[in-house]
């Protein structure tokens, strides 16, 4: 007689189709429980004795430590959209992340479409299996590439390798996932239909191109870094949100070799009602590209509307208008 093994059981056993109430924060729960004193955990214990499927409580006895490796496979085989992080992984050097890795890749299986189950998976197989964790959001995103949430989970596994990597002093191979994460990160950036809110999605791309060497996203996190964060401190914030926002999306378009799309981003974005400075960012990416003509309209535009800087607005076209390419900084 063949016995099946505690994970293939659990595997097999198909998913509840009762709606269970989602907490609104999987960790914050698993950190409340963190707390728990010998009282609480006994009180919590005989209440998930009573009954198995009290999810909260589940949750409460993982951050507790209280027989956490078996309520982890529970919550694999049963919930495994729970994202609670780091406290749902096992030691890889353990039968039990045995067990939980056939469990992961059960999950997966049944759920193919599901970006969160496979960023679950993923965070919990990158301490022994990192190849396989990569592929399975890596392909993920092939299928869906009208999804930005897989964009945005491999994005963030990326950053959780990167940072191994650092430790380790593996270079190469932290360039080689800040290249993956910046890529992911430009593809929620596009997929982003509130033009303004794209602002807000240039901060996660930091760690993950700090030290890049394309002067385009230098200038697009210099852009959240500056103008950005003045632009949400001023009277007219939609307008400079807008602005920033536009040229944002044209110094992206530029790390995608879209010139004419840049171009038209320059000559989109608003300048009357602007209290901060106009953006020279892509104005700036696009002059070292020789892309003179919309960068005379561009300053052209602010010399119509911005009255007290038209004199070093008019100096600046009167140097490309020679053949020269003068720095743009800030308008003073």
């Amino acid at each position: 007689m063949v016995h099946e093994s505690p994970a293939a059981a659990r595997a097999a056993e198909p998913v509840s189709q009762q709606v269970v109430p989602m907490p609104t924060r999987w960790k914050d729960l698993c950190l409340h429980g963190s707390r728990f004193g010998s009282n609480e955990v006994a009180e919590a214990s005989a209440r998930l004795r009573a009954n198995p499927d009290d999810l909260e409580t589940r949750l409460l006895l993982i951050g507790a430590g209280t027989e956490r490796t078996a309520h982890v496979l529970w919550l694999i085989a049963h919930q495994p959209r729970a994202d609670i992080g780091l406290f749902g992984l096992i030691g890889s050097d353990t039968a039990a992340y045995a067990e939980g890795r056939t469990l992961w890749r059960a999950a997966t299986q049944r759920s193919p479409g599901d970006a969160t189950i496979a960023a679950n998976a993923a965070l919990y197989l990158a301490l022994a299996d990192p190849d396989e964790a990569e592929v399975i959001l890596v392909e993920g995103r092939r299928a869906h590439p009208n999804d930005p949430e897989w964009s945005r989970r491999l994005a963030m596994f990326c950053e959780h390798l990167m940072m191994r990597a650092a430790v380790g002093n593996d270079s190469v191979e932290k360039d080689r996932l800040g290249e993956l994460a910046l890529r992911s990160y430009l593809d929620v950036f596009a997929a982003e239909p509130d033009l303004p809110r794209r602002l807000d999605l240039i901060w996660p791309m930091r760690q993950s191109v700090s030290a890049t060497r394309s002067p385009e996203i230098s200038a697009l996190l210099q852009l959240a870094d500056r103008e950005g964060r003045r632009a949400v401190n001023v009277a007219h914030a939609q307008v400079e949100r807008e602005h920033f926002a536009h040229m944002a999306c044209g110094l992206v378009a530029l790390v995608r070799d879209d010139v004419e799309g840049a171009e038209r981003e320059l000559l989109a974005a608003p300048l009357s009602g602007l209290t901060a400075a106009p953006s020279m960012a892509l104005a700036n990416a696009l002059l070292r590209r020789h892309r003179t003509s919309a960068v005379l309209a561009y300053l052209g535009a602010c010399q119509q509307s911005l009255d007290a800087t038209a004199s070093t607005v008019k100096d600046w076209i009167d140097a490309i208008r020679r053949g020269e390419a003068p720095d743009l900084d800030h308008v003073r």
